[in-house]
């Protein structure tokens, strides 16, 4: 079983690697939708944490449920 802090880093660790925020920036209270991502980024975000930990995330979930870090964290785990 992978542990919550794996699951922070590799979900700050896919978000700077599409939009380039350091991982020091980010914590469980950011969201996503504050840090002027394009529309483009945040679908590549998506798909990414859908590829990496197999789950299925509809583009209005992301946006409406987990533009959170500490939401997507919490249903990730």
């Amino acid at each position: 079983m992978i542990s919550a802090a794996k699951v922070f880093e590799d979900i700050a660790a896919i978000i700077e690697g599409i939009s380039g925020v350091g991982i020091a920036d980010l914590s469980e209270d950011t969201d996503l939708l504050d840090l002027g991502l394009d529309s483009l980024m945040f679908v590549r975000i998506g798909r990414r944490i859908e590829s990496s930990f197999a789950v299925s995330l509809t583009m209005k979930q992301f946006y409406d449920d987990f533009s959170v870090i500490g939401a997507l964290w919490g249903y990730l785990q």
